[in-house]
């Protein structure tokens, strides 16, 4: 049952949404059938607990600024501010939790909709593509999962890690002013070094050769600072890349909350899209007019590639082209064509191969 502090800090958010200016003491003891003293104690309880909110007496209260925190009441009040045509989010948000991924496969066990979205302030258990450990410290990125259950067969779900880097790069590089493009398949790097930001990790649910759920995991880097050794050199996030580049608009912080607003509302967009367009030509891409879209901000293609095969055999090659389903099609240098899927690539000249 939702607290009477998280309905006072839903209000005063989906207030300050709506430009509006003092929400009254009164009026919201009166909204939660409580009295005026006990609304006074939890907005000093909020206050206390950094929330930026600015009371002044015969007024009442209003938030100072919209908090950087993944907290429910403040992503429910962001999301009820839009009009979804795809997908209607709703909000589960974790102080700290073994990870978003695993959060969305128990919520699609008790039933929770399509459309749930899992946000953690931490991951103690963040993982990344073929198991690798994925650091989620508290405060410094925006970890999250959308949970979806699409009336499409296995097969023709296939390219949605693709279709999910393309959503999330699209509202990045609009929000940022970046150069971000995509390390095939799901790795989110900044050009012109091609130091990694984020990734994806999408996972099928499958029950008696129907989709259950997918569960679309995404990781951004956004406040980091300081990595740890091993990663310096190969990682960064999107606050160092702003200070860095001379093209990125600078001056005001960037807000985790309304960076998933953007990957939602462009995943919003984008995903009648994909729908249709699988139904009518299964795994067909070269009939999915939205590859086009994820081909011009890959940056895979056109890249000398060395590919650690699944035999461990190591070879390499120039990635020509995404082929249906999505795996990469790579040109040896004896002129054979490759399919690469279970390998890992690594692109020459994004700090050599990595």
């Amino acid at each position: 049952m939702e607290s009477m502090k998280s309905k006072i800090l839903k209000q005063l958010a989906i207030a300050y949404l709506s430009r509006q200016d003092y929400v009254s003491g009164a009026d919201m003891a009166q909204d939660l059938g409580v009295s005026r003293t006990a609304v006074s104690k939890a907005v000093q309880s909020l206050a206390t607990a950094g929330l930026p909110i600015d009371s002044v007496k015969h007024h009442g209260y209003r938030l100072a600024f919209f908090p950087d925190l993944l907290m429910e009441p403040l992503l429910a009040a962001a999301f009820a501010r839009k009009n979804w045509q795809a997908i209607t989010p709703q909000a589960h948000a974790f102080a700290s939790v073994d990870s978003t991924n695993l959060a969305a496969r128990r919520g699609a066990d008790v039933g929770d909709p399509t459309g749930s979205v899992y946000v953690a302030e931490e991951q103690t258990a963040g993982r990344g593509r073929r198991g690798k450990n994925w650091r989620s410290a508290v405060g410094e990125g925006l970890w999250f999962s959308l949970l979806l259950k699409p009336d499409l067969p296995p097969e023709r779900l296939a390219p949605i890690t693709l279709f999910a880097g393309l959503c999330t790069v699209a509202a990045l590089r609009d929000w940022t002013g970046l150069d971000i493009q995509l390390k095939w398949p799901n790795d989110l790097v900044i050009l012109p070094d091609g130091r990694k930001v984020g990734g994806i990790l999408t996972e099928m649910l499958v029950e008696e050769n129907q989709v259950a759920a997918v569960v679309v995991g995404i990781g951004i880097n956004v406040h980091t600072l300081d990595f740890p050794e091993d990663l310096q050199a190969i990682a960064t996030s999107l606050d160092l890349a702003i200070l860095s580049s001379e093209t990125a608009e600078k001056g005001h912080p960037l807000n985790r909350i309304e960076l998933l607003m953007a990957v939602l509302a462009e995943w919003d967009h984008r995903w009648p899209q994909f729908q249709a367009e699988s139904l009518e030509s299964g795994i067909d891409l070269a009939k999915v007019s939205w590859l086009n879209d994820y081909r011009a901000i890959c940056a895979t293609l056109g890249r000398p590639v060395e590919v650690h095969d699944a035999n461990g055999d190591i070879w390499t090659g120039l990635a020509e082209q995404i082929a249906p389903g999505g795996d990469l099609l790579v040109r040896r240098s004896d002129g054979e064509f490759i399919q690469v899927s279970a390998g890992d690539v690594s692109v020459r000249g994004l700090l050599g191969y990595h």
